[in-house]
């Protein structure tokens, strides 16, 4: 939908931005972001249908040019409304950006979806926690 292969400019430029706008660029572009059809892949949801607007699934494409209940703001900084996934590889990625931020969809950190990391993983009943130097390096 928004790149046809690598490109070197386009690195370049998410490189430049702050952690919070590459992390929300990398996953809209990729499809690995806070979005229902990613997150039931993932086994964090149980269903993939928007939050916003229950009758289709909460993909990029969906949330960035499509979701009604998203014309709105969509209108104020994509300028249309809606928007095709051919429409949408011509908007600047700033702009995508701009719009992704806009509804706060994004600033929820993933461990508050409830997803298991390492960081936010529980311990089952009778587990410890190892600290990483406790850790025992087996040779062969």
């Amino acid at each position: 939908m928004f790149l046809k292969g690598p490109d070197l400019a386009v690195t370049r430029y998410a490189l430049s931005l702050r952690r919070r706008d590459m992390h929300c660029l990398v996953g809209i572009i990729t499809g690995h972001v806070a979005l229902n059809r990613h997150l039931k892949l993932i086994g964090v949801k149980d269903n993939s249908i928007c939050p916003l607007y229950s009758e289709e699934e909460d993909t990029a494409l969906h949330f960035l040019g499509q979701c009604p209940a998203l014309a709105t703001i969509r209108q104020r900084v994509l300028g249309t409304h809606p928007l095709t996934a051919l429409e949408l590889g011509k908007v600047k990625f700033l702009n995508l950006i701009r719009f992704a931020h806009s509804p706060g969809r994004f600033t929820t950190p993933w461990g508050a979806l409830g997803m298991r990391t390492g960081h936010n993983r529980r311990l089952s009943a009778g587990q410890e926690k190892v600290r990483p130097e406790e850790k025992v390096k087996v040779v062969m």
